[in-house]
C-alpha cells in the first residue's frame, strides 16, 4: 500500500517513449488523520498503486493529451483500473 501526504491522481503520466506512457494507476484511497512531531495534524493518504506501460491508441502531441485521454478511461472505455488491479495477480506457477 502506497501512502502521501498529497492527495493522489488517479492515475498520474509519469513519461511517454515511442507512443507508450508510463502510468501510475491508483484505486481504494482512503485518508487517515496523523500528526506530526510537533503535534500539528495533518492527512496521509493511503492507497493501492500499479506501474504499469499503456500503449496509446493513437499519437497525442503533449503529456496533457496523454493525460487527458487516460482520466477519461481510468474507469470506462478501456478500463485502466482493471487492468492495472490485473498486473497485481498471478495465474498458475511460476513465469
Amino acid at each position: 500500500m502506497a501512502e502521501s501526504n498529497v492527495n493522489p491522481k488517479l492515475i498520474h503520466v509519469d513519461r511517454v517513449r515511442k507512443g507508450i506512457a508510463e502510468i501510475l494507476v491508483r484505486w481504494d484511497i482512503t485518508t487517515i488523520e496523523k500528526q506530526t512531531d510537533d503535534g500539528s495534524p495533518y492527512i496521509e493518504y493511503q492507497y493501492d498503486e500499479r506501474r504499469i506501460d499503456w500503449v496509446l491508441p493513437e499519437p497525442y502531441k503533449t503529456i496533457e493529451e496523454v493525460q487527458k485521454y487516460l482520466d477519461v478511461n481510468y474507469d470506462t472505455g478501456d478500463n485502466i483500473l482493471n487492468w492495472a488491479k490485473a498486473a497485481k495477480v498471478t495465474i498458475g506457477g511460476e513465469i
